[in-house]
């Protein structure tokens, strides 16, 4: 019953992140901003929950099979694609709190905007990809997912790192007085 509603839990928060994402995506200054704020929030509490869930699972399956080391690196490489992920969505968060006055009053480069909309396509198919993980049976039984699955977040998740290191540089050195007055 409570592994029922913790699953529960963390699917309804990936479905708000989305929608959150879809709003922002379409919408733009303070709301578009604030609409992704929150949608990197409950993203990064939705994986921390998948993140626990699959601690937990992977440390009850191996705990009866080997050595404390041997648990360790079990859970670790299980673990890597949704750690990169998490990873990457923080650092988003922080730039886009770091940098809230320049991206609010659009005092940056246009090249932000085309890495978002890179950034944020690559977040909505990893999102869709852990999503097919988490409700599949082997996940909900035992914390396993196919190889292949994982492989492909580990590969978005770094050409999101890559991404967001872009929107990191353009923000922090490529910053414009918007061009409003050439109008």
């Amino acid at each position: 019953m409570m592994k029922d509603w913790f699953s529960r839990v963390y699917i309804g928060f990936i479905v708000s992140s989305i929608l959150s994402f879809l709003i922002a995506f379409f919408s733009e200054g303070i709301t578009s901003y604030g609409a992704y704020i929150s949608g990197y929030s409950i993203l990064i509490i939705a994986i921390m929950m998948i993140i626990l869930t699959l601690f937990n699972k992977t440390l009850s399956n191996t705990t009866q099979e080997g050595t404390n080391f041997t648990s360790l690196m079990k859970v670790l490489s299980t673990s890597i694609p949704f750690l990169i992920m998490l990873f990457t969505i923080a650092f988003l968060f922080y730039i886009m709190i770091i940098y809230k006055d320049r991206i609010i009053d659009k005092q940056i480069s246009p090249s932000y905007y085309s890495f978002n909309n890179i950034n944020i396509i690559l977040l909505l198919i990893e999102i869709y990809l852990v999503y097919e993980i988490i409700t599949s049976k082997e996940f909900e039984t035992a914390g396993i997912f196919p190889k292949l699955t994982a492989n492909i977040i580990v590969l978005l998740g770094i050409l999101g790192m890559i991404s967001s290191i872009n929107i990191f540089i353009i923000l922090k050195y490529y910053t414009t007085d918007g061009f409003t007055t050439i109008r």
